[in-house]
């Protein structure tokens, strides 16, 4: 495993043989955890706040023009509702 260096103001440079294994691109976004003295770093999904209150406002048009279905007794029904023609 690479050896890196803590930059002047605490940056450090992931190796681009690290990068490429996990598909990592310039703009990602990436999680940081400590616990017991070990640096974890983790790919994080990033979705928009504009784009999260869209989806909420289309869910919302939809529950008040009635296109909705449920609630449903169980998995199992929810599933068959999928599949069925009704």
């Amino acid at each position: 495993m690479p050896y890196v260096k803590i930059k002047s103001k605490g940056q450090v440079t992931i190796p681009m043989k690290v990068c490429k294994q996990l598909d990592l691109k310039e703009g990602d976004t990436l999680e940081i955890t400590v616990k017991d003295n070990l640096i974890s770093l983790e790919p994080q999904e990033v979705i928009s706040r504009r784009l999260i209150d869209e989806s909420i406002a289309e869910g919302l048009d939809d529950y008040k023009a009635g296109r909705v279905h449920g609630p449903y007794d169980s998995m199992d029904d929810f599933k068959e509702s999928l599949t069925s023609d009704a």
